[in-house]
């Protein structure tokens, strides 16, 4: 009997592949035909489509099957033609099944639509109204059902796993693969990690579901879970705490939920757990528990949970009509003589905002009836003593407090108000001041200020370039107080501004902020298109800004009747007077920044009209409206005030740098940080690798240094103090062995007698240093700063580079990033690094 050659049988194999491939292609031709010539029947039905649909399948899952066999066996000349033929019927499937599916959704929603609820004894207009109501569900949008992503938390297993079999595990209309792409998308942490690398097909997401249960869906690990949350479950302090109640009953109930749904009964487990649970109960709960009738037949958890739920229904119900029947009640703000003047202090060094004094509604000022402070900081100077007192006499006030210790009426005589005036330490308010016209004079130049830089001067005496404009978003449109400030290079729109407008970002851009004292900050900031127009929309504009959280601190408006009277006299409408300020966007203060327009844009927002004001003030104009700025003519004292525009976090490094609170000079903040760089550059340039593959460096010597001795007559003092030391210890021998294996590993090497005659060194002294937990218990140490009288030492003679202390913190909050940490440490790091040839001659050891 002859033998076939393997190309013989291959040959055969792939001949009989093809005619049952032939076969098959036949049977998936004509089972398309029938498909689309049952498309055209008018009643055709959802059963046949799906029965035709999965005869399909199952024949294009077998035919797929014979292609990948067939693919192994010809030729690779005919792998193009086979692969055309291959995709050419996929195309065709795919086409079929996707049309049906089609129409069978089609099929469904006209049979919902078209349902009927008929029988022979419902009459004609009940079938009618029940097909209206049947159309009126259908306009009715149910909003989209979500799948919660699951992370591999083993208590939230069920939760994850009865939501997703019930929408797409179960649902026959999705085929496998497409589950398993549906299951990847809903996996996350731990959980993706388990199934990550399986291939995406039917088998493997058979496999994946699998793998899932067995890791969390074992009954057994979940039904520990639920009872360890129940054993954890934090003690309820106050029974009147309804919203701690609450979420100790809702943690309750959801776990014992969980329990029954893995088929737990509550009886297994009822005994052990209602004991613990009641210790978690306030006293008063506790007895109002064990009050109860002891009742046997029973389950006692859920004695305790109708209980507890009984309880907390009880307490809610009666909450909510104490909240409903008794108004809101504010405290009031007490405000004393101490906060017209505040004193300097250290605390103020940085940039802080004095948060402004509270009014409330009913303490309306009696002088000029303003709302936004009361009468005892009233700073108005247009009325005199004697019309202040007439408002008094008429007003029902005290002439000494104003009613403001005392909010009961009464006379100055009877007063008991402990007052003090800051200008002549009367006992009376300082506004209604009766010494010398110089001191009220003064008086009437005070104002408050909101925020402060390096002092607690609280005058007003500054007006800065503050508008008030629109500002559009995607979905929004608001009122916004801004600055112009040409000093800054950018603009900037505030973190809460563009919060609340929806603003969407068009990338980011690092921006150098140069702060003062020669202080640099860098930042990262979003990038915004803004539409700003003016408030009667007369003129808009858009704008590029960044994002900055917070642009600067509450700037006050003006407020003294005089300047404002004068302003309206030459006919400047200013925004910031005109416009309610309740309309503005506002955090927390009416009187807050939310944007600011720089050089970039301000230069052409101006339309060159300015005028000059008696009082010392500049009105310019812009195509958002007016603005003013400059000194309010009003008297100084002799601390100075400065509203910064930029607010500055203090950094970690800060704390032990003196360039932020401004100490030293910027030129040596700036010298410091180009020596840094250049000892940087120096030692990147000075970098080798030697025959020996070992690192060498040069030393960063100084352009201008002292003069370096040879420092032999210390390096031998230090030398006996050391034997000696280590003798009483016994361990020189010790110590001297480390030196003789870093003279075998080259780390260091012995300097010849002649070779010091010829040419002169510099001694370092050493120290031995013990540590006994270390695996190095003794190692020596080096001093670089030894040195002769009316000498300098090696450490005098070179840079100090980089100060890395500084990234301490950095490098610490980076390694807590990460779930898992890891250190390494380099064997003898600094000894494995070589010195340069040309200074070895500072570096000899005696």
């Amino acid at each position: 009997m002859a033998l076939q050659s393997p190309s013989q049988t291959d040959s055969d194999e792939l001949n009989k592949l093809k005619r049952k491939r032939g076969c098959l292609r036949g049977a998936v031709t004509k089972q398309i035909t029938k498909i689309e010539s049952e498309i055209l029947k008018p009643d055709i039905t959802v059963e046949d489509l799906e029965e035709s649909i999965e005869l399909l399948t199952e024949r294009g899952e077998e035919l797929k099957l014979i292609d990948s066999q067939i693919e192994s066996l010809i030729q690779v000349d005919q792998i193009e033609v086979e692969f055309e033929s291959i995709e050419e019927y996929k195309e065709k499937i795919t086409r079929t099944r996707f049309k049906t599916r089609k129409l069978i959704q089609k099929i469904s929603k006209g049979s919902n639509a078209n349902n009927s609820w008929q029988d022979s004894n419902i009459s004609l207009n009940s079938s009618s109204q029940n097909e209206t109501q049947t159309k009126e569900k259908e306009r009715i949008k149910l909003p989209k059902l979500t799948i919660p992503k699951f992370y591999g938390e083993i208590s939230e297993w069920l939760n994850f796993w009865n939501a997703f079999k019930s929408a797409i595990h179960e649902n026959d209309n999705v085929c496998k693969i497409d589950k398993f792409n549906y299951l990847r998308s809903f996996l996350g942490g731990s959980a993706f990690s388990l199934i990550d690398g399986l291939e995406l097909t039917a088998e493997h997401y058979d496999h994946s579901i699998d793998i899932l249960k067995e890791r969390f869906g074992n009954k057994k690990v979940l039904i520990n879970v639920h009872i360890d949350k129940l054993l954890q479950t934090s003690p309820l302090k106050n029974s009147n705490d309804v919203k701690s109640f609450r979420s100790l009953f809702n943690h309750i109930q959801k776990n014992i939920r969980s329990l029954e749904s893995l088929s737990v009964k509550k009886d297994s487990y009822s005994s052990i757990l209602v004991p613990i649970l009641t210790k978690l109960l306030p006293l008063d709960l506790l007895l109002e528990y064990n009050k109860l009738p002891s009742n046997t037949s029973d389950c006692e958890i859920d004695i305790l949970t109708d209980f507890l739920s009984s309880q907390l229904t009880a307490r809610e119900r009666t909450f909510l009509n104490i909240n409903n029947s008794i108004p809101e009640m504010k405290p009031r703000t007490k405000m004393n003589h101490t906060e017209y003047r505040r004193q300097p202090t250290a605390s103020m060094l940085i940039n802080e905002s004095v948060p402004s004094r509270k009014i409330e509604n009913d303490q309306i000022c009696l002088f000029c009836k303003s709302n936004r402070h009361a009468a005892v900081s009233c700073i108005n100077n247009h009325l005199s003593l004697e019309e202040k007192v007439e408002i008094c006499k008429r007003a029902g006030s005290c002439f000494r407090c104003l009613n403001h210790k005392n909010k009961k009426r009464h006379l100055s005589s009877s007063c008991r108000a402990n007052v003090k005036c800051d200008l002549c330490s009367g006992r009376h308010v300082t506004v209604m001041c009766m010494g010398k016209g110089k001191a009220r004079e003064d008086f009437s130049k005070t104002e408050n200020n909101d925020s402060v830089l390096s002092n607690a001067s609280i005058r007003k005496r500054v007006m800065l370039q503050t508008i008030i404009v629109k500002i559009s978003g995607a979905k929004q449109k608001h009122m916004i107080r801004l600055i112009i400030d040409s000093g800054s290079s950018g603009s900037y729109i505030s973190e809460f501004a563009a919060r609340k407008l929806q603003l969407k970002d068009i990338g980011h851009e690092t921006v150098v902020h140069g702060l003062f004292g020669g202080l640099q900050k860098k930042e990262k900031h979003k990038k915004y298109v803004i539409n700003l127009s003016n408030v009667d929309n007369s003129f808009d504009c858009a704008l590029n800004v960044m994002e900055q959280k917070t642009i600067c601190a509450p700037i006050p408006k003006l407020e003294n009747m005089k300047l404002i009277e004068e302003i309206k006299n030459y006919g400047i409408d200013l925004s910031d007077l005109t416009v309610n300020e309740n309309f503005c966007l506002y955090e927390s203060n009416v009187n807050e920044i939310h944007g600011l327009i720089g050089a970039d844009y301000a230069g052409k927002l101006f339309t060159g009209e300015i005028k000059n004001l008696p009082s010392g003030l500049v009105a310019m104009n812009t195509y958002f409206g007016w603005t003013i700025m400059g000194r309010t003519g009003e008297g100084c004292s002799a601390s100075e005030v400065l509203l910064s525009l930029h607010v500055s976090d203090l950094r970690i490094c800060d704390l032990w740098s003196l360039d932020s609170l401004g100490i030293k000079e910027p030129s040596i903040s700036q010298s410091k940080s180009e020596i840094e760089e250049a000892v940087k550059d120096h030692f990147v340039r000075s970098l080798r690798r030697d025959d020996e593959g070992r690192y060498q460096v040069s030393l960063p010597w100084l352009e201008v240094h002292p003069e370096l001795s040879d420092n032999r007559n210390i390096a031998e003092r230090r030398l006996k103090s050391c034997v000696r030391s280590l003798q009483k210890r016994n361990c020189l021998q010790e110590y001297e062995n480390i030196f003789k294996e870093w003279v075998s590993e080259k780390i260091i090497e012995s300097v010849e007698p002649e070779e010091l005659a010829r040419e002169k060194g510099h001694f370092l002294p050493h120290r031995p240093v013990f540590k006994e937990n270390s695996t190095t218990r003794i190692r020596p140490v080096f001093d670089a700063s030894a040195k002769e009288r009316n000498s300098g030492s090696l450490n005098d003679c070179i840079e100090k580079g980089p100060n890395y202390l500084e990234l301490i913190p950095k490098l610490l909050n980076r390694f807590r990033q990460g779930k898992y940490g890891v250190i390494s440490d380099i064997r003898r790091a600094f000894l494995q690094i070589k010195v340069a040839p040309s200074d070895k001659k500072g570096g000899g050891v005696q």
